[in-house]
């Protein structure tokens, strides 16, 4: 009988067995796969995306680091041509300054043709609140001497105040020391001009002592009488821009825009006679 039970009871596990495969089997039917296609699906099926990923980011690296060998080829080649093209401007800036000198120095010559005179450059300027004071690249070594008068292709820049042997210092005309004797170009009668504190930024210089019969209109010309010894005559000095009337003519007075711009002053000549 025991023997009978249990031949029963592994027939009977048989046949469970069985039935849940035939369960399994007509279920993956259903989803149109295979257990082992479903097992596959989710072990070996994305170990091989994974590797065949890989071996496209391999291929396509291939393609990536030439181009990126081109990028810096092509970008070494950009540098050196930016070099070139900088070096052009500063070539191009330079060879503008100096015709630009040659110009301004052909003015000069041809303005003053009966003055011995000696083409110098602007190298530094030491203008501060009370002084107005230009260094040039011309001294002793030059035949520059102190109390030479310094002009420009507009008008008069100021006399030598020091020198050394290879620069000299010069003192502009609308320094608040100085004072330079004038005259009105179209009555030829004798002013004054002088620098003062408050008009040298301008390019400015205040003309005093304006005789009483003196007509002084703005655009009038004023130019160096040549009194004094110090400058030279007939040199412009700037033009009037303001006439300033007082109920005392003696204190009458006026204001000359200088024909020299000193801010933007960059060659000069030094008269040697």
């Amino acid at each position: 009988m025991r023997k009978g039970n249990s031949i029963l009871k592994i027939s009977a596990y048989v046949l469970v067995i069985i039935l849940l495969l035939v369960i399994v089997i007509w279920t993956n039917r259903q989803r149109e796969g295979t257990v082992v296609e479903t097992v596959l699906s989710y072990t070996v099926i994305p170990v091989q995306r994974g590797i065949s990923y890989f071996s496209s980011w391999i291929t396509g690296s291939h393609e990536i680091f030439p181009q990126i060998d081109e990028l810096k080829k092509k970008n070494n080649e950009l540098n050196s041509e930016n070099e070139n093209l900088k070096k052009q401007l500063a070539d191009y800036q330079l060879a503008l300054q100096e015709n630009k000198m040659l110009k301004e120095q052909m003015n000069l010559t041809q303005k003053y043709p009966e003055l011995k005179t000696l083409s110098s450059v602007v190298i530094a300027d030491s203008t501060n609140n009370w002084n107005q004071i230009l260094v040039i690249n011309q001294g002793k070594n030059d035949g520059v001497e102190v109390g030479m008068t310094v002009i420009s292709d507009k008008g008069l820049v100021g006399y030598v105040k020091e020198v050394h042997d290879n620069t000299s210092k010069v003192l502009c005309v609308t320094d608040s020391g100085s004072s330079v004797s004038g005259r009105v170009t179209k009555t030829k009668e004798a002013i004054v001009c002088r620098g003062e504190l408050g008009l040298q930024e301008k390019s400015q210089m205040k003309l005093m002592y304006i005789p009483t019969d003196v007509s002084l209109a703005v655009g009038d010309i004023v130019e160096t009488s040549g009194m004094g010894g110090v400058y030279k005559k007939g040199i412009t000095i700037g033009e009037v821009v303001e006439v300033v009337e007082a109920n005392n003519t003696l204190e009458t007075y006026a204001i000359v825009q200088t024909a020299v711009d000193f801010s933007t002053l960059e060659y000069v000549l030094v008269v040697l006679e």
